[in-house]
């Protein structure tokens, strides 16, 4: 798996291998700081580097799975990361497994809201790699289309909304972890009680 440095020497050695991504930057409900603070060993030994205990949320303008594969894990393998770049400062995109698909947590060793002088709604460019961008399928698209347009703060505001809808986002491809197989069929059956 190649490392945070050696990921940023290929970005900056060829600007043409990369991929911007934008979004605006919103407001948490200051959940990450916790998990921050209990993984923080576990994090620096990942990233070399003590990382700030606060993550800057963005709401992205479409939806983007990351791919797995190239992630890093950590926590019991239930939250990933991968290495990018906003606004120019070397950065980690975090993710966990049911995250929708268009917000991204970033993690970094420096306070970014001061450092960039940002605040809720600002516009942002992410730069990542292109192997570390996944693949969502149609059903995936065709759910998360339902669930978030026009209601994409949902996420961070309307926790009864989120966690309403999650489990069917998950079963159709609209979370961060890949659809299930028979994720259709399954949710289908546990709806009717045919289970």
């Amino acid at each position: 798996m190649p490392s945070f440095r050696a990921h940023i020497a290929r970005r900056r050695s060829n600007e043409r291998t990369v991929i911007k991504i934008n979004g605006r930057v919103g407001s948490g409900r200051g959940l990450a700081s916790l998990y921050i603070t209990k993984t923080q060993a576990e994090l620096e030994s990942i990233t070399g580097e003590e990382i700030f205990p606060g993550t800057l949320n963005i709401i992205l303008d479409r939806p983007l799975r990351l791919n797995e594969t190239e992630a890093l894990f950590f926590d019991q393998n239930w939250r990933m990361l991968w290495p990018a770049t906003l606004n120019g400062i070397d950065v980690w995109v975090y993710r966990w497994k049911h995250t929708a698909l268009h917000v991204v947590e970033v993690l970094s060793s420096i306070h970014l809201r001061d450092r960039l002088g940002l605040s809720d709604g600002d516009r942002v460019t992410l730069t990542m790699h292109p192997d570390h961008i996944g693949c969502i399928g149609a059903m995936g698209w065709t759910a998360w289309t339902i669930v978030w347009v026009g209601r994409r703060d949902w996420c961070y505001t309307n926790d009864r909304y989120y966690f309403a809808l999650f489990k069917y986002c998950k079963a159709l491809g609209a979370t961060q972890q890949p659809k299930p197989a028979g994720g259709l069929k399954n949710m289908f059956r546990n709806w009717t009680g045919l289970a």
